[in-house]
């Protein structure tokens, strides 16, 4: 495995949105996501007490900005 340190829901909504656009470049009909809820390996997108909710957010911008091209 690999860690990722540093993390913060705009990085993660910038890296997400490279993804979508690689996703397609490699013609993959589905881009996956780990984890909404893998806490204990600090693999979650769900809203906690330091960013809330977000992850969800920049996820939601990501998919926007990839839809408008």
């Amino acid at each position: 495995g690999f860690v990722i340190s540093r993390s913060n829901p705009k990085k993660f909504g910038k890296h997400i949105e490279k993804m979508l656009w690689k996703s397609e470049q490699l013609g993959n009909e589905y881009l996956f996501l780990n984890a909404w809820n893998e806490w204990s390996e600090g693999a979650y997108i769900e809203p906690d007490q330091r960013y809330g909710f977000g992850y969800l957010k920049e996820l939601k911008k990501s998919i926007i900005r990839y839809e408008n091209g």
